[in-house]
């Protein structure tokens, strides 16, 4: 069994299918880490100019994507920008991210691409989904 193969076996099966989405369009692996330690895994794939990197770390599963040399943006803030919306992210009881999917209720086989198309086609895209990690830091990290 394949690197890959066994990421899949434990992803979540939102994942699995951005996963397959991905290859479906003709993504190819750039960077495949296994499972280990704390349960740390990488997939990373080249799609028509974009990088799109799935991480599993502790149980939570989260994507980063950018274009050409651009910085990683995270999925949960370029769909917050794209959408307006604030992605929700399941918390436990003293305030840390339940293991999961993120961000929650995100299907990522329907965003991805969504994500994609909004940053080929948005030329400041970088600095709106920067400009909202901020805020969001500000937010969950007030100064005291």
């Amino acid at each position: 069994m394949g690197v890959l193969d066994d990421l899949l076996d434990s992803a979540p099966s939102g994942v699995v299918r951005a996963i397959h989405w991905l290859l479906d369009q003709g993504a190819e692996t750039t960077d495949l880490e296994p499972r280990h330690g704390m349960g740390f895994a990488l997939a990373e794939f080249a799609l028509d100019g974009a990088t799109i990197r799935i991480v599993s770390d502790r149980d939570h599963w989260s994507l980063d994507a950018r274009l050409a040399q651009q910085p990683w943006l995270q999925l949960d803030l370029i769909h917050d920008v794209r959408t307006g919306e604030q992605a929700q992210w399941p918390q436990a009881p003293e305030g840390r991210h339940q293991p999961g999917q993120l961000p929650q209720g995100v299907e990522w086989v329907e965003e991805l691409p969504r994500a994609l198309t909004w940053l080929r086609s948005t030329p400041d895209a970088v600095e709106q989904v920067e400009a909202a990690g901020r805020e969001r830091a500000r937010r969950l990290f007030p100064r005291r």
